[in-house]
């Protein structure tokens, strides 16, 4: 009687359960063995069909190319689409990497294990625009108060609960009202009062910005007509 050799027994390389190329469909074997790290040599996962443009999932030794040209990153891999703008995660040896696939093989991010656990963002992490979904959020202009010029902005941080306003301004008045926010969703629950520094002119009373839970932000306490630069940028709470 004949046994079947055990896996470390196989001949290197072992027959071919289906021949390449078979129409079968179905793929049945004990080892499969892939090796090498150059362009097209990987498991490559496509749909509809092989071709450019429809690489789903990869493993590879390194960041190469597949066999129809479409970029494939190291380690386990997904992608939602190939071109530049589309996104992939892999999972690798310095630990999951997601981007645009225009960013491969480092990516944008990267969660790693390594002394702990380490979060690595090479640009930011931008919270969600409430008022335009799946968008992500910028400054968003305040119309500056009357008789006053340059830059008023606001916009929701990442970190859970905060916002930002930002002004810098050089104009007159002793108290001033800017536009509304642009949404309720930037107003605190409870009204802030924040200290505010100016240059110029004679010395303030209390210079301060108020911050209401709705209506238009405020500041007020510089001396009322003598031109002042003044500017601030105030992180507070939206809870």
């Amino acid at each position: 009687m004949t046994l079947d050799p055990r896996p470390d027994q196989q001949t290197d390389p072992p027959a071919a359960v289906l021949a390449p190329g078979g129409a079968a469909g179905v793929f049945r074997g004990r080892l499969v063995i892939i090796f090498g790290s150059a362009n097209g040599v990987g498991l490559f996962v496509y749909s509809p069909t092989p071709g450019s443009g429809t690489l789903k999932e990869s493993i590879a030794a390194a960041f190469i190319d597949d066999p129809y040209g479409n970029p494939a990153g190291e380690g386990f891999s997904s992608y939602t689409g190939n071109t530049g703008t589309d996104l992939f995660m892999s999972l690798t040896d310095a630990g999951l990497v997601w981007g645009l696939n225009s960013d491969l093989p480092t990516g944008t991010g990267a969660l790693a294990i390594a002394n702990g656990v380490q979060l690595r963002i090479q640009n930011s992490i931008l919270a969600t625009d409430p008022n335009a979904a799946s968008t992500p959020e910028s400054w968003h202009t305040v119309t500056n108060p009357t008789g006053w010029t340059g830059t008023s902005r606001v916009r929701i941080l990442a970190e859970a609960k905060f916002a930002a306003f930002d002004y810098n301004l050089t104009g007159a008045g002793a108290g001033v009202t800017f536009g509304n926010f642009p949404s309720a969703d930037y107003y605190p629950t409870a009204a802030r009062i924040y200290p505010i520094s100016f240059s110029g002119g004679n010395a303030g009373t209390n210079p301060r910005t108020a911050i209401p839970t709705s209506g238009a932000p405020t500041f007020g306490g510089l001396p009322g007509t003598t031109p002042n630069q003044v500017s601030a940028t105030i992180i507070y709470p939206l809870d």
